[in-house]
């Protein structure tokens, strides 16, 4: 019985995180990812992405990390996915800060390219600021 339970449990669980798009290999959710990672990574892991970043989205992320800081809670969103070719994607992402009066508020947006490996997995190449 208690085995039965336990995998159950299991099998909830993987349900539930494939559904959460934590195994998905979808463009959107690849792209989405990438942007809340550098926003919510780590201070020292940052500080390494960070110089691979243009200037403008630099200072985007750098606004966005400290909005964090002060408590303010984001939310990502994928606002549009576009397809240039077959095993490419242009995928635009919102971040907004989340208010509890009024709805939220947008902050930043930015432009993600996201192409399929030799492996055919789903890589971000590159992340742009939209104005």
């Amino acid at each position: 019985m208690v085995g039965l339970r336990r995998s159950s449990l299991v099998v909830i669980v993987a349900l539930l995180l494939s559904a959460c798009g934590f195994f998905s290999d979808d463009p959107a959710a690849r792209a989405l990812q990438r942007v809340k990672t550098l926003v919510t990574m780590p201070k020292a892991a940052y500080q390494e992405q960070r110089k691979r970043l243009a200037l403008r989205e630099r200072g985007s992320i750098d606004f966005l990390r400290a909005r964090i800081e002060q408590d303010t809670r984001l939310s990502f969103d994928v606002e549009a996915m576009r397809r240039p070719e077959a095993k490419q994607r242009e995928v635009v992402i919102s971040v907004s800060e989340k208010r509890t009066v009024r709805g939220s508020h947008e902050l930043a947006r930015y432009r993600a390219q996201v192409k399929q490996n030799q492996r055919d997995v789903w890589v971000v190449t590159s992340l742009r600021l939209v104005e």
